[in-house]
């Protein structure tokens, strides 16, 4: 057991956690997650598995030296502080951090009208409306926005034009039908100066 050269408490290193003494410079660390388990990353939304992990992993980019990181963070996902214990020539040195938890952009549209495209299914046929139920529950990235049932099949309003796309290539390969794609103008994206689409994919099965 050492102690603490400023204030003579004991300490397992040279200096205890309240004067340690960090030789190295770094960068606030912030972690910004969604609880759909997603993390903001160099302006990308990233799927992630261990929060821990996510935590280490943006700690040491915002640090400037080669150091060994530990989040002292459980899995939960809510906001916080927590510690990053990080060893350092020899020392064991503690960094504050926070967990700031905010949606991504794809649960941020979720619940509201928001959609990009229109998947219609004919006829009415529950096989058909169950296996594109299930295509897009294995996507995070896509969501149902309304289901609108018509006399003669379905129309499902999607937030993703590569989704339907995609759902409507599987529908052609899975059953025998006729598949029809479309797609017209909405309106401007001013910030990339493109124009913004909206797909429609039709599909009859035999």
């Amino acid at each position: 057991m050492n102690f603490c050269p400023v204030c003579g408490n004991k300490t397992k290193n040279t200096f205890c956690e309240e004067h340690t003494q960090i030789t190295f410079e770094y960068k606030e660390i912030v972690v910004r997650v969604c609880k759909c388990k997603k993390y903001l990353y160099r302006s990308r939304w990233i799927d992630f598995t261990k929060l821990k992990r996510v935590c280490e992993k943006i700690a040491k980019e915002n640090i400037k030296a080669k150091v060994e990181a530990n989040a002292l963070i459980d899995e939960t996902i809510e906001k916080k502080k927590f510690d990053i214990e990080v060893q350092y020539n020899g020392e064991q040195i503690i960094i504050p951090a926070k967990l700031i938890v905010e949606e991504c952009p794809v649960c941020s549209k979720k619940d509201t009208p928001y959609f990009e495209s229109t998947l219609q299914l004919r006829p009415k046929n529950q096989e058909l409306l169950e296996f594109v139920k299930k295509q897009i529950e294995k996507d995070k990235n896509t969501f149902i926005s309304k289901s609108i049932t018509l006399k003669d099949g379905y129309n499902l309003l999607l937030s993703s034009n590569k989704a339907a796309l995609t759902i409507g290539k599987k529908l052609n390969k899975s059953f025998k039908g006729e598949l029809k794609t479309s797609r017209h103008i909405f309106g401007r994206d001013k910030q990339r100066s493109k124009d913004v689409y909206r797909v429609t994919v039709y599909f009859r099965k035999e």
